[in-house]
């Protein structure tokens, strides 16, 4: 992807006086976002002085791009609820095939997700990661883009360069989609529901969880958070301290609930019998799993896509294949060991980074290892895609560093669209100067922002989104 023209001024405005803005950085920006609702497990979230500017073209191409993209991952969920020879093709053990298996009681099999893409270094879009399970950062947009949207620098783009800068609304948005499901489920169209939001405490983002809480109870909708554990589920109710909930939306992963299923049984039981509407259900699993990169590399034996369809995802997949594979063929052990700079090992269900493996992060001898290690458990491997860099601020680096001169670096990033029933709501960026990002590494968000020509709309999205 090509550099915005935008971003262009903007990188050679933050090279001329970089002091100006590191001093308004450390005297506003940081303390706002110390005083915001945003943090990863009681820590601020760190973010740039940059942003990530993308053209109107630029969004017309992500909505055609996730547009096609919806329309292959429902057709591979369609195609594994009715067909069992399908579902083999996918790693799930018996009893979660069987929760994936049941109706959510409304359509859409993913209500929510974030759909991660890489570029490599000649700028061609690589498919990442699919989040529709606990898809997450809603609140760092929010908050971020409305602080630096207010910053100095912003306001010299939009003064002296006749550009609109367009955020994202990612919680009212959502929300009405979140109704609206409960309302198919329920057949009640004007009856508002108890909510509750519902993860394993010391894994959710408890800040991002009480913005949502918040925001419905403005709306009048009764709603509080709660840890699967602590759910009872007794004469066709379920319950949290005793109250009695109608929709849960479901923030826990799938993997993880399965993990702990003995001690959340009460939320696969209310689901089982339909007592309670889970948004979303367990079918966003197809699509979640990572497996599901091996299964689309297949792509071109499924007489269910089009030709389209196979040549879209041909153009956009990196080589992925089982753990299993390695054992049981020399030839690509043999191929992954002398490429191994080219490879990467990733468990099939996680996230932020966790239990990743570079080839190029490991001698010969610890690869060869880790090839055999990871082909007896719930592993991929794929082809390793450097990515293409963009430079940044990283004005939050300078607090201790005395009279050095602050600096842009190259940072990798991943960039993810926020997928609302299917729709384009959203844009968010990861980066970090290692090659993986992740918690485990250096993650940072950087706000994003649309540009188009002043005076001018943008359909889905606010100029300069901003609320508390």
């Amino acid at each position: 992807m090509k550099d915005n023209y935008f971003q262009g001024l903007v990188k050679a405005e933050l090279v001329s006086s970089p002091e100006k803005y590191l001093e308004e950085y450390q005297q506003q920006l940081w303390p706002d976002l110390i005083d915001s609702s945003v943090r990863y497990h009681g820590d601020p979230v760190k973010f740039p002085y940059t942003p990530h500017l993308v053209s109107a073209h630029q969004w017309k191409f992500f909505q055609d791009f996730t547009e096609k993209l919806t329309a292959i991952f429902n057709k591979i969920t369609d195609r594994y609820l009715y067909d069992p020879g399908f579902r083999n093709l996918f790693p799930f053990s018996e009893k979660m095939e069987k929760y994936i298996l049941i109706d959510p009681g409304y359509p859409g099999h993913f209500p929510i997700a974030r759909y991660d893409i890489l570029y490599n270094q000649q700028g061609e879009i690589k498919l990442g990661e699919l989040n529709t399970d606990g898809t997450s950062a809603m609140n760092e947009v929010r908050v971020m883009q409305n602080i630096l949207g207010e910053s100095e620098l912003l306001r010299w783009l939009r003064d002296n360069h006749e550009v609109s800068l367009y955020g994202f609304e990612l919680f009212r948005s959502w929300i009405e989609i979140l109704l609206d499901k409960y309302r198919c489920f329920s057949g009640k169209k004007r009856v508002n529901p108890v909510v509750a939001i519902v993860d394993f405490f010391e894994d959710g983002i408890l800040s991002e969880f009480k913005v949502f809480a918040r925001m419905l109870n403005e709306w009048g909708i009764e709603t509080f958070l709660a840890d699967p554990r602590q759910l009872e589920y007794a004469g066709s109710k379920i319950k949290y301290k005793d109250k009695t909930i109608d929709l849960i939306y479901r923030r826990s992963t799938t993997g993880k609930l399965f993990e702990n299923y003995s001690e959340v049984r009460p939320l696969f039981e209310a689901y089982k019998s339909r007592d309670v509407c889970l948004c979303g259900g367990f079918r966003s699993q197809v699509i979640h799993n990572k497996a599901v990169f091996r299964v689309l590399s297949q792509a071109e034996e499924f007489n269910f896509l089009t030709d389209d369809e196979k040549k879209f995802l041909d153009n956009y997949l990196l080589e992925t294949g089982y753990g299993s594979e390695i054992v049981e063929n020399n030839r690509l052990r043999k191929k992954l060991k002398e490429n191994k700079d080219e490879y990467v090992l990733k468990p099939c269900d996680s996230f932020a980074g966790k239990g990743v493996r570079l080839g190029r992060h490991h001698s010969l001898f610890e690869w060869d290892n880790l090839l055999e290690e990871c082909s007896r458990r719930d592993y991929l491997y794929q082809e390793y895609c450097p990515t293409n860099t963009m430079e940044l601020l990283p004005a939050y680096d300078y607090e201790d560093k005395g009279e050095q001169k602050p600096e842009l670096e190259p940072f990798n990033y991943t960039f993810g669209f926020y997928m609302y029933d299917g729709r384009l709501q959203g844009l968010y960026n990861r980066a970090g100067r290692c090659d993986i990002i992740g918690t485990d590494y250096e993650c940072i968000t950087v706000p994003v922002y649309v540009t188009v020509p002043e005076n001018t709309s943008l359909q889905g999205l606010k100029e300069e989104v901003k609320y508390d």
